[in-house]
This record gives structure tokens, C-alpha cells and sequence, in this order.
């Protein structure tokens, strides 16, 4: 969603830019077209919330729906391909199916890296939104990246950390450089003094 709004932001704005260069005659189009470009910002804002309450919905009625329907009529619901239900175990619930399995409009984002749906962008906005906003989301984050940047995490070493000097004063320890090779044995890791 954000791309559509960028992109007509974007455009409005190369149009003014060439308006203005064109001719100085063309100054209250210039302007209209830039109060459009600043009129869309808000209206991203507008959907981006929507979104997100849409998919807070999905999320807090999680238990209802999925004791109400069953997962072929997830799979109905989701447009979920036949050749991706065999993948998903039995029980599977209503979220797992849009945020784990990402099943959602499964054969027209085969293949995809990044799986780009309505209903999982809905619910993925609601997760983020809880995680930065609410006291128990916050707390949930911080641990998250305690135990990833801690030794055997999946971000070990890949941030700079700070330590408090006896005078006060903060160093800062630089991550460690992992230079790959061709062969595992020419892999190094090296660290920044």
C-alpha cells in the first residue's frame, strides 16, 4: 500500500518540478499539484490505520472464527491454492494460516520473498502496532533483541555496542566483520579496533 501513495506522491511532484521549469506561467498548477502530493501523506495515514484496525479485529476474534469455520473454509476464505493446503497441518487457525504459512492469495505471491496480502498486511500492522505501542509489546521487543544479540543469536556481533568507562565516559565496541570466502575454510570473522 505504502508504494501506490509513494508513487503518487512521487509523480505529483516530478509534475510540478516540471511544470515550474517550464514556464512561470504555470504557477497555480504548480501549486495545486503540490498541495496534492501533501494531501496524500494524510490519506496514507488514514488507510494505514484502517488497516491496522482491521487487522486488530482479525487478531482479538482469532478463537471465534476459528471455532466457527474450518480450515477449508479458511483456505475458501483466504483463496488459499490447492497445492499449498497439503502443506498445512491439520488445527492450523485462522492467524498461523495469514502470518506463518502466509497462504493468503498463496498462487498469485508464489515465490515472492516478501508475501504481500491484504488480510497478513492487516494483521502484521496490528502485531507491529501492539509491539511498539503497548507496555507489554515493549517488553516482549526489548527481550526479543536481548536474546538475539546475545552470544549464538541470530544477530550476534552484528551491532555496535557501548560500554560505560570508570570516567563516565561511553566506548563504543564496534560489530565484528564477518568476511565470507569461497570455501567455508577462507571464512574470517574480524573485529574493528
Amino acid at each position: 500500500m505504502r508504494t501506490l501513495f509513494q508513487t503518487d506522491m512521487d509523480a505529483a511532484r516530478r509534475a510540478a518540478k516540471k511544470l515550474e521549469l517550464a514556464s512561470p506561467f504555470n504557477a497555480n498548477r504548480v501549486a495545486l499539484l503540490r498541495a496534492e502530493a501533501d494531501e496524500i501523506k494524510p490519506r496514507f495515514r488514514r488507510a494505514m490505520e484502517m488497516q491496522r484496525k482491521i487487522g486488530a479485529v482479525l487478531l482479538n476474534n482469532a478463537a471465534n472464527l476459528d471455532a466457527a469455520t474450518t480450515l477449508e473454509q479458511h483456505f475458501e476464505l483466504l483463496n488459499t491454492n490447492v497445492a499449498d493446503r497439503a502443506d498445512v497441518p491439520a488445527g492450523t487457525g485462522l492467524t498461523h494460516l495469514v502470518l506463518v504459512y502466509c497462504v493468503e492469495d498463496s498462487a498469485a505471491h508464489r515465490g515472492e520473498d516478501w508475501h504481500d496480502a491484504p488480510m497478513g498486511n492487516a494483521a502484521r500492522w496490528a502485531v507491529f502496532h501492539k509491539m511498539a505501542t503497548t507496555p507489554e509489546g515493549k517488553v516482549a521487543m526489548d527481550e526479543m533483541w536481548e536474546k538475539e544479540a546475545a552470544p549464538g543469536g541470530l544477530f550476534e556481533g552484528m551491532f555496535a555496542t557501548y560500554h560505560r568507562q570508570p570516567d563516565g565516559n561511553m566506548r563504543r565496541a564496534p560489530p565484528r566483520l564477518t568476511v565470507v570466502g569461497a570455501t567455508p575454510s577462507t571464512t574470517e570473522q574480524r573485529s574493528e579496533q
